[in-house]
């Protein structure tokens, strides 16, 4: 049994992980003062392997906090079931997308998401889409619109910006081509996005 697919995740690889992707948003354009915003916080257990909480406009943040657990039930049930890990930098990725989305609502809910997308942003019901590889970068994508994207960003930064030839469909294209055109002139901060903070 290979024992670090089992190791908890820790605050110093958490760390390690958003260097890597505050530089990768960065220097692909989806730098922002939101995502700046955007607390980075180690949990302590969930059954996913991280999420995002929405931003609250009433208490004037744009963007929500991204927790990942330092134990994840889907890490364990990937290991027990498929002998395989999703890394924290595709964990981060993804996470990241959705902040994304979360800050920048005005581009993401709009026609040309849905008729890249196939749906509106916004609909959270689970299985609205059927898992197909023609039309979805992996099975996950097809929970939802908005996993749809938080996917397709993730495999973007993951691939500094080209689409994989095995990926590589129309309607995967058309998403990809939404993607990459919601990039902008590199933010100027000297600031990389605040380290990660265990918790509360």
């Amino acid at each position: 049994m290979k024992r670090h697919h089992l190791k908890p995740l820790s605050l110093d690889e958490l760390n390690r992980a958003l260097t890597v992707v505050s530089r990768e948003l960065k220097s692909f354009g989806f730098a922002c003062e939101g995502l700046d915003a955007c607390q980075v916080c180690l949990g302590v257990s969930s059954r996913a392997y991280g999420y995002q909480q929405f931003g609250d406009r009433t208490e004037g943040r744009r963007c929500g906090d991204i927790i990942l657990p330092r134990i994840s039930l889907s890490h364990w049930t990937d290991w027990i079931i498929r002998n395989q890990k999703t890394i924290t930098l595709d964990i981060l990725r993804h996470e990241f997308g959705h902040a994304y989305a979360d800050i920048n609502q005005r581009r993401i809910e709009s026609k040309r998401f849905e008729k890249a997308f196939g749906f509106p942003h916004d609909i959270w019901e689970k299985h609205v889409m059927e898992y197909d590889p023609e039309f979805h970068i992996s099975e996950y994508a097809a929970t939802n619109p908005g996993e749809d994207f938080a996917e397709i960003f993730m495999f973007f930064l993951k691939h500094k910006g080209r689409l994989p030839r095995k990926h590589d469909t129309k309607p995967i294209r058309r998403k990809w081509g939404f993607v990459d055109d919601l990039r902008q002139e590199p933010y100027a901060t000297t600031n990389t996005l605040h380290g990660a903070v265990q918790y509360r």
